[in-house]
């Protein structure tokens, strides 16, 4: 059966009847030739097709297995510093004197094939299917993506609007901040590197830089001036801070259309103009938190990303669940017995798990204070539980003795959000439980400045964020 090497779908003649392209593709330099059959593990055979990326790393094609018909891409380690297509067309050598090289570029690229096939929780990353070495070099197989890179999206439609790309953006970072707890930087995020989907979510591609996290090792990686940060032209001192500089860039050159200026040049004291400067719509905190984001040194910049996630694009306000008062258990759509609010039920989890434990429940509104003592009874817990009226914005009394934890969940919707709550919500829930102040953060100062002083040496504060 022939494929068409743009789309691989079968096809007959000239052209694609599918794609509409012409059936024929003529290969560039080092690449292979369409056609090339690669025997995988097991008893995957992969057709590959037309070249669909390139970099200094290796070569991505479109491929299909025959016997399936399932369309994939294929990557083929193919570092240029180091390596050379051999005279049949296929295999890979090494360059004069650089075969220690090639040897520790494929080793490199096995590894992280192997990471990276563990990775299958993450819908924001692309899924390897398949890694194996052959014809002297090494291959990793993912899903076929039919997307468009941010890079094609801009030369299509021009800057993107800034609130759109945000919106779609948590996702994405929260399965970056993923790959780096595995010990995965990607080290090349770039607008040609991360696919926007047609569900409109995004995807993060080619791990051709990949590298784990490994003190003290050189970390050497072709650059894209623009979106590299200054480490990287350091070689050393490479982590998550070194992605989380290359995605705020690509948002930066995303929705303003301008590449930032180069790290390097910034270290001479080039200023980075501010994107709203450039016609990018974002507010004071979505800018402060990219611009955090692009700081030179990297010890300025978010040290994980799961900070600048809060900054950039915080999740929106949970809806408070309205309270319910108790009913006796027994009757039709009666509360079970010992069924708590989620205000209160990590003080009763903890005194349930913790029998040394000494807990004090605090609440202002006297409704939720009675709710709070029924469910402390109903949970046998009088002996090591107790409750008081108490208000967090007021200094606690000494007589409440010393804490070696403090957990709370304080108001923290804006004022000027309250009344865009849904109805059941604004209407139900007393609007002392709601309002946490202009930036909806006020509870959380006041209660970290006056109960400070209630924690015991070593202490700890905890806050639903």
């Amino acid at each position: 059966m022939d494929f068409c090497p743009h789309c691989m779908y079968p096809a007959s003649g000239p052209v694609c009847k599918r794609c509409g392209k012409p059936t024929s593709w003529t290969p560039g330099e080092q690449q292979l030739p369409a056609g090339t059959m690669l025997d995988g593990s097991g008893l995957h055979r992969y057709l590959t097709g037309a070249a669909i990326g390139q970099g200094g790393f290796g070569i991505t094609y479109i491929a299909v297995e025959p016997d399936s018909g399932k369309r994939v891409a294929v990557k083929e380690c193919f570092p240029v510093q180091c390596a050379v297509r051999a005279a049949d067309g296929k295999r890979v050598e090494p360059k004069p004197g650089m075969s220690s090289q090639l040897q520790g570029a494929l080793n490199s690229f096995l590894d992280e094939a192997r990471l990276l096939a563990k990775q299958t929780e993450l819908k924001s990353v692309v899924q390897v299917e398949d890694f194996f070495s052959t014809n002297g070099t090494a291959y990793l197989v993912m899903e076929y993506l039919d997307g468009v890179t941010l890079s094609d999206k801009m030369k299509a439609e021009g800057r993107l609007p800034a609130q759109r790309l945000l919106s779609m953006l948590r996702p994405l970072m929260e399965d970056i901040g993923k790959l780096h707890a595995s010990g995965i930087i990607h080290r090349d995020i770039s607008p040609d590197n991360i696919m926007w989907m047609p569900d409109n979510t995004l995807k993060l591609l080619d791990f051709g830089c990949a590298r784990s996290m490994e003190d003290g090792k050189s970390m050497s990686v072709l650059l894209k001036h623009g979106f590299a940060p200054v480490e990287q032209y350091q070689t050393r001192g490479q982590g998550p801070w070194t992605d989380i500089y290359s995605l705020c860039a690509t948002v930066y050159y995303c929705i303003t259309g301008t590449l930032p200026t180069s790290a390097v040049e910034r270290l001479e004291g080039d200023a980075l103009v501010p994107p709203t400067a450039l016609g990018a719509e974002l507010t004071p905190r979505e800018e402060t938190a990219l611009l955090w984001g692009l700081s030179v040194q990297p010890t300025r910049r978010p040290q994980n990303i799961e900070l600048l996630i809060g900054q950039l694009c915080p999740a929106p306000p949970k809806k408070p669940v309205k309270r319910k008062k108790p009913e006796k258990p027994g009757g039709a759509g009666k509360a079970k017995a010992g069924k708590v609010s989620a205000k209160r039920i990590i003080g009763l989890a903890a005194a349930a798990n913790l029998p040394n434990a000494r807990v004090l429940l605090g609440e202002y509104d006297e409704e939720a204070l009675k709710i709070c003592r029924q469910n402390i009874r109903r949970n046998r817990l009088t002996a090591r539980v107790a409750s008081l009226k108490i208000d967090a914005r007021e200094k606690p009394a000494r007589t409440l003795g010393e804490f070696q934890f403090l957990v709370s969940n304080p108001p923290y919707i804006p004022s000027a959000d309250i009344d865009t709550l849904d109805a059941s919500v604004r209407e139900h829930e007393p609007r002392l439980a709601l309002d946490g102040g202009a930036d909806g953060l006020d509870f959380y100062r006041v209660i970290c400045e006056k109960w400070r002083d209630a924690l015991c040496e070593n202490g700890m504060l905890f806050f639903e964020v």
